[in-house]
């Protein structure tokens, strides 16, 4: 699916039920891995359920400066549970306040050792992501062979970034001036010598849809072969807006941001001026 890494193949959403529930579940883990979820659901009526999920989580990693903290809820209220018109009214909200991680540069074919804290950004870097949503289900069934389904569903994303990577390893003049070398490096280079070029990848990213999906789902058989017939219609909009911004370094082309030592990247200079 678009916008999701490793793409979607099956999402199901949790669904209310007429049973009163609450699961709560907490996960620790190395380099300080830290998540909880909650699960409750609460029966309202006979036909008429509310659901929560929520979770939350501090995600460190080996490299000491990243991490990422996010939480999020995802509210179902659910109506007719069981009749023959059935109404779900469900929404997302979330939100990721994370530490980027461009990873590190190769020397002659092969990744760099790098110390847990060998990170090639600033302190300064961040990614902020917000997602809302709002689905609206109505469903009613005629009958055994027909079933009308009617969907609506409103999203607001939204992407803040201000992301620095390692784009290339670099050599160092004698009046502060840098030679940077085309990447992939080859070459007998001593690290302790080398420095990285660092380059923005800042970014604004506003994204708006809204989608009306119905259809007629009607079923039957002709002998002993079963059909499933779909028949719909959909209407639906979406903006996009990606701003890209450029950070230039004293002395850098534009988009450029400084260098940072290969070995100690918490060294961080801008080029002389020339």
């Amino acid at each position: 699916g678009r916008g999701s890494t490793g793409g979607v193949i099956n999402q199901v959403s949790k669904q209310a039920q007429l049973k009163d529930f609450t699961e709560v579940s907490a996960t620790t883990g190395t380099d300080g891995r830290v998540r909880t979820t909650i699960d409750s659901n609460t029966k309202l009526s006979d036909d008429a359920a509310f659901r929560l999920n929520a979770f939350a989580q501090d995600l460190q990693t080996t490299r000491d400066n990243l991490s990422n903290k996010d939480f999020g809820f995802a509210p179902t209220l659910k109506l007719g549970i069981g009749e023959p018109t059935e109404i779900t009214l469900s929404g997302l909200v979330q939100r990721n306040d994370d530490m980027p991680d461009y990873g590190v540069q190769s020397l002659n074919g092969r990744p760099i050792t790098a110390t847990a804290d060998s990170d090639y950004g600033l302190s300064t870097d961040n990614t902020k992501q917000d997602i809302d949503m709002f689905n609206a289900i109505i469903k009613h069934t005629f009958n055994d062979m027909f079933e009308l389904r009617s969907q609506f569903q409103v999203n607001h994303y939204t992407t803040d970034a201000t992301e620095t990577a390692a784009h290339a390893l670099a050599t160092e003049n004698s009046n502060g001036t840098f030679n940077v070398i085309t990447p992939p490096a080859f070459g007998n280079y001593n690290p302790a010598n080398l420095w990285v070029d660092l380059q923005s990848h800042d970014r604004r990213i506003i994204q708006n849809t809204i989608d009306s999906q119905t259809d007629l789902i009607s079923k039957f058989d002709t002998g002993f072969i079963k059909h499933e017939l779909v028949t719909g219609i959909e209407i639906g909009e979406e903006t996009y807006r990606n701003q890209s911004i450029s950070r230039t370094g004293q002395g850098m082309p534009s988009g450029y941001v400084g260098y940072e030592s290969l070995e100690n990247p918490s060294d961080f200079i801008l080029p002389a001026v020339t």
